[in-house]
């Protein structure tokens, strides 16, 4: 007997949704810098040093979510308008600005892209706008905004480019900077998201399918206390740049602009994907060689004591059920594009409204029944979510 006609757009609809949801790997990377005021030069650095080594390593604009509070690069303070500088002094600050005036080639090669300017003079330039695209900027850039942004639930009308389109199959970076305490982490000096809320975010990407694998890094005062809630999120590995009750320092303080231009986790982090990326390059004999070293080299390099003496903290590494063992984890998994990365389809996020059958098979696949087992925290004040809309289907989530 043949299907009546109006099952046939059910039918083709369901056959789009398998066809872009095929087998295909993918890298996104979201970087966080939540501070702003002028003095918080530095946490702009440290996520634009992230930008750089992303874009260096092949992922595109369009697979990279920047979210900055902080729009330090036209502050009238700013000596370099337009322009973040991620290190070194003010004589190669002066030397760069030399170079400008002198050649006409200098915008070009200052490309993060090419790295000319890094290689010559031991310096990180970032022109803004140009070099850099910034997705959310100043008051955009909230709790409400990175959480909606992680769950995929946006305001009507908001830019494709504005989304997080990730998938069942992709590998996602999310870098975050900013000032933190314990269980918490500060906006725009006036807001907080917590320890909770982000446990909880990142339970609803993993139930809506929308990445196999996640690395968290944060480098913040009392970083580690943010995995707080993480034991119930699967498929997470965390990186944070200091333990409960340390702080994470800056670096590298700069008499031209007035103030410490990167912080030392961020810094040391940058120089290992670049020691690494270079070792690479002489190792193959080409020119754009992905990072080739592990997460756990990376862990252990920032544990040697040489290293956490110049850190003044504790380099911490969690991971959660689910998570592949970190010497068999590569940073350019990552960092880097994915080989499939510029043919892969758009994959529709989802809204969480239709969602509820779906979830629940996931629930009975990873937890082992129908009703999850894994009981979400609620955050310091005992509710479900005190930062976004609550979202629960049926009895998918147990508080």
């Amino acid at each position: 007997m043949r299907p009546r006609s109006y099952l046939y757009p059910q039918l083709a609809a369901i056959l789009l949704f398998s066809v872009l949801c095929t087998e295909i790997g993918d890298t996104w990377v979201v970087i966080v810098c939540t501070s702003r005021y002028w003095f918080n030069y530095r946490h702009l650095a440290n996520a634009l040093a992230i930008y750089k080594e992303v874009r260096a390593q092949g992922i595109s604009d369009e697979r990279i979510l920047l979210m900055s509070a902080l729009e330090a690069a036209m502050d009238p303070r700013n000596p370099f308008p337009g322009e973040i500088y991620s290190t070194n002094s003010a004589k190669n600050m002066i030397n760069a600005r030399k170079i400008a005036r002198n050649n006409a080639n200098f915008q070009k090669n200052s490309s993060i892209i090419d790295g000319d300017v890094v290689n010559d003079l031991g310096l990180h330039s970032f022109h803004m706008p140009g070099d850099v695209i910034v997705d959310y900027s100043g008051n955009d850039c909230n709790v409400d905004a990175f959480l909606r942004l992680l769950t995929g639930r946006h305001p009507y009308g908001t830019a494709l480019s504005q989304q997080l389109r990730s998938g069942p199959n992709s590998r996602v970076l999310l870098y975050m900077t900013g000032h933190g305490g314990n269980e918490f982490l500060k906006f725009h000096d006036k807001e907080e998201m917590s320890a909770a809320d982000l446990a909880i975010s990142l339970r609803q990407m993993w139930l809506q399918r929308r990445y196999k694998e996640l690395l968290l890094i944060v480098d913040t005062c009392q970083a580690s206390t943010l995995g707080a809630h993480l034991d119930s999120v699967p498929a997470i590995t965390f990186i944070s740049s200091s333990a409960l009750g340390e702080n994470s320092f800056a670096y590298d303080t700069n008499h031209e602009l007035g103030l410490a231009v990167v912080d030392r986790f961020t810094y040391k982090l940058q120089n290992f994907m670049e020691k690494s990326r270079q070792s690479s390059v002489q190792r193959r004999g080409i020119r754009a060689a992905p990072v080739a070293a592990s997460v756990h080299e990376l862990v252990q390099f920032m544990r040697q004591p040489t290293q956490r003496a110049f850190l003044h903290s504790t380099v911490g590494v969690q991971q959660s059920t689910g998570a592949r063992a970190l010497t068999r984890m590569n940073l350019a998994d990552f960092f880097g594009a994915a080989a499939a990365d510029e043919n892969v389809p758009p994959t529709p996020a989802y809204d969480g409204s239709e969602c509820s059958l779906k979830e629940k098979t996931m629930s009975k696949q990873y937890c082992g029944s129908a009703e999850c087992s894994h009981a979400l925290p609620t955050n310091r004040f005992g509710e479900y979510s005190s930062s976004f809309d609550s979202y629960v289907s049926g009895n998918l989530l147990a508080l």
